[in-house]
């Protein structure tokens, strides 16, 4: 369980469970908010149709007070073709262009072509 502490003393924790890892993630949530306080669930499954492996998520927002609750689903595919290069636009910390992308990063390859090898 993760507990972050928010301004006005008010507390928001987090907790994530897998009843079958790599393929299903749980995450409850409870937060402050302007209505009151809100549990969250968000339920994260990886589902085989046919060929393709598409991420459904379930999100279930509650209301404590009220109980009134509101379920959205959401389908992910696959992305299909290559990951185009960042924006021209896109800068680092020290302001230069970044070439790299962050799914190169996340994969452990380094894209930018100013360091040496």
């Amino acid at each position: 369980e993760f507990r972050q502490n928010m301004p006005g003393d008010r507390v928001k924790t987090v907790l994530a469970t897998s009843e079958c890892p790599g393929q299903e993630v749980r995450i409850e949530s409870r937060m402050p908010t302007m209505n009151g306080v809100a549990n969250v669930v968000d339920v994260k499954s990886l589902v085989r149709e046919g060929d393709l492996l598409i991420l459904v998520q379930t999100l279930t927002i509650t209301n404590e007070l009220t109980g009134k609750q509101h379920t959205t689903t959401r389908y992910f595919v696959p992305h299909q073709g290559e990951i185009g290069a960042p924006a021209a636009t896109a800068k680092d910390s020290e302001g230069k262009s970044r070439r790299s992308s962050g799914v190169g990063r996340m994969l452990g390859a380094d894209m930018d072509d100013d360091e040496e090898d």
